[in-house]
């Protein structure tokens, strides 16, 4: 094991069980939860739908998607609505599968079950399922916390849905309070988070103490990623994006987009608010090395839109970096400023030369918080 405070790093020995894939590699299906509550959109509801539309759309040429609903009429409300090669992919090749779930939100990333893939020595792959609080008690989360052990169950009960490894999949449930958003895996052993979510005492009080030393806490949440995952290395970066509800989730500020492959978001202005927090990330990014042999990390930065509040003067946490990566595509949020938004679609279409580059409006889905990454989850096919 390393020392604290060399590169940011620990290590340990990566099992031979299982492994947390990339979101790059193979997908099974992606899971959505259909946006159903005008109270949580303030009039928006409509819009947020008509973007859901078109994820939807995006992903069916290249991926199926399961669409949890509220109720069996919202099925055929939405699939009226979708375009139609769209329709004809949902239906003719039953590529949308819309199974009755009840949920809160749509924020699926925090809630959803977390696959990983079983090595040869395995007979299954794992569902884990964590305890999802509302990112630290601000938002009512009951029906999400049950989500993952409810998808898992159905996809247990046939094959139809998710394919034979999924329905033989084993649910693991913890009271492990972690969301998805806040994790990100290179494939191949290395998670990486922020401080700033995983270590806030709103998450997990009985680990992350108040009294204990920001070492303790850190070490402890270290160790119990590393055996969950079966991962080798947890890569901490300092912190998050200043208006982030989730209090600093990783996929709004860094994503793995290959195994020693990085794309970061660096504001260019010193007066950003997240420009030191950031600038730190970078920092800690550049200074990784893997411990088999030492090598870097390489980054590419991205940039960020302007700065743009609520009218309440709350600052909207808007970020490139809240991109889904779908089996032939790319699913890029935009926010309606020409430079900033080209900028970023051509840098993460430089990454990404074998698939699509899909622009779909954010501004309305980061009115609550949030982006594509955060309303998508990935099962993988193994």
């Amino acid at each position: 094991m390393r020392k604290p405070g060399h590169a940011g790093q620990y290590s340990a020995s990566v099992s031979p069980e299982y492994r947390w894939p990339g979101e790059w590699e193979p997908h099974r299906t992606t899971l959505l939860a259909w946006p159903h509550r005008d109270d949580l959109w303030s009039g928006k509801l409509a819009a947020v739908q008509e973007r859901f539309l078109e994820i939807i759309a995006a992903l069916l040429p290249h991926e199926p998607v399961c669409l949890l609903v509220p109720d069996e009429s919202a099925a055929d409300r939405i699939l009226s609505r979708l375009p139609a090669e769209s329709r004809a992919l949902a239906t003719d090749a039953r590529r949308l599968q819309t199974p009755v779930v009840a949920t809160d939100d749509i924020w699926i990333r925090d809630y959803g079950p977390l696959h990983l893939l079983a090595n040869a020595r395995s007979d299954a792959d794992r569902l884990l399922a964590y305890t999802f609080n509302g990112w630290g008690h601000k938002f009512e989360a009951e029906l999400d916390n049950a989500a993952a052990r409810r998808i898992a169950r159905i996809a247990g009960q046939t094959e139809d849905l998710f394919g034979r490894e999924l329905a033989a999949a084993e649910l693991i449930e913890t009271d492990f309070v972690l969301e998805g958003g806040a994790i990100e895996s290179n494939g191949d052993g290395l998670i990486m988070t922020t401080e700033a979510c995983l270590l806030h005492p709103n998450r997990n009080p009985d680990l992350v103490s108040a009294n204990a030393s920001r070492a303790d806490k850190r070490a402890a949440v270290h160790e119990r990623l590393l055996r969950d995952f079966h991962a080798s290395d947890v890569l901490w970066l300092p912190g998050g994006l200043t208006g982030d509800d989730t209090d600093g989730h990783i996929d709004m500020v860094a994503r793995f987009i290959a195994r020693d492959r990085v794309i970061a978001c660096l504001p260019d202005d010193a007066t950003h608010p997240s420009y030191a927090a950031l600038h730190e990330n970078l920092a800690a990014l550049r200074a990784f090395r893997f411990a088999a042999d030492q090598t870097p990390l390489h980054v590419t930065t991205l940039p960020m839109p302007p700065l743009r509040y609520t009218n309440q003067g709350d600052l909207l946490p808007e970020s490139y970096a809240n991109f889904y990566i779908a089996n032939g595509c790319v699913l890029v949020p935009v926010f309606g400023y020409a430079e900033s938004d080209a900028r970023a679609l051509e840098i993460i279409a430089g990454e990404f030369p074998d698939r699509e580059t899909v622009p779909i409006s954010g501004s309305e889905l980061i009115l609550e918080g949030g982006g594509i990454h955060c309303a998508t989850m990935n099962l993988m096919l193994r």
